[in-house]
């Protein structure tokens, strides 16, 4: 498996999460909205904010994710931009109809969903075009 995965692309894919969640999830985008969707009736300083925890999990688990991009781009031989978004798109779709299954029992706000369902499609998004990239390389192959 690992000889169909290229590990520079994942590693940009990681970097790029980092980047896009800090963009998201800031006054910029949707932060706002999602700390009150996520933490009704509660202030910033109410929050702990000082775990490292949810940083080292979403470095992790943005790795894992990577790696399934990028293995599901390399071994379906993807080599167009319209077949990289049908790969994204049957991926997210999975991952949204599981996120949905459970957020319904949890009574999580449709905002909520919304906000971090859509997050999660322009992850996967980006994954499977560095994947792309890397694999045409239009980007640094090694």
């Amino acid at each position: 498996m690992l000889e169909s995965v290229n590990l520079f692309a994942v590693l940009a894919s990681v970097l790029a999460a980092q980047v896009i969640g800090m963009t998201w999830y800031s006054g910029v985008l949707f932060g706002k909205t999602w700390f009150k969707l996520a933490f009704p009736g509660k202030r910033m300083e109410d929050v702990d904010t000082g775990s490292k925890s949810p940083y080292v999990a979403s470095f992790i688990c943005s790795g894992i994710i990577a790696l399934i991009c990028n293995y599901l781009i390399n071994i379906l031989a993807v080599k167009s931009l319209i077949d990289m978004m049908i790969v994204a798109a049957v991926a997210s779709s999975f991952h949204c109809a599981l996120t949905a299954l459970h957020n319904a029992f949890q009574h999580v706000p449709v905002g909520l969903f919304l906000i971090n369902g859509t997050y999660d499609f322009v992850l996967i998004l980006s994954f499977c075009l560095i994947s792309l990239l890397f694999n045409l390389k239009f980007c640094f192959s090694f």
